[in-house]
């Protein structure tokens, strides 16, 4: 389990070494919560990454429009223990059931070091 402190830390690590499930708070720095899901989305190694938003306000789906996929989760906070691992539980075996299977050859890695600032500027635009 790798713990990040803002939006942008969150991708480099998700791209170092893609994890089973990614929950974050909507409100981030640098990065939200949903641009960070976004740019995620946009990487055939982390496409498919289910995501868990902790919001401390009503969320909707239509908040990330075509990014959301049927894994992902919105809990208001705060979320009670029980409720938040009998989630995570749920996510965890659809995605199973969901995730393709991505061969070596199609794998993509980097990190931001590797985007320029113009670009990463524009991305986040």
């Amino acid at each position: 389990m790798a713990a990040a402190t803002d939006g942008a830390l969150a991708i480099n690590k998700a791209l170092a070494s893609p994890p089973q499930l990614i929950v974050t708070a909507t409100e981030l720095p640098l990065i939200d919560g949903f641009k960070l899901c976004q740019l995620l989305r946009t990487n055939p190694v982390t496409r498919e990454i289910p995501f868990v938003f902790l919001t401390s306000k009503e969320t909707t789906t239509a908040d990330l429009g075509k990014y959301l996929r049927p894994t992902d989760e919105f809990l208001l906070k705060p979320v009670r223990e029980q409720e938040f691992l009998a989630r995570i539980g749920a996510i965890l075996s659809r995605a199973r059931v969901a995730r393709p299977i991505i061969d070596d050859q199609q794998r993509l890695l980097g990190t931001l070091t590797e985007i320029s600032l113009t670009d990463l500027l524009q991305i986040c635009a």
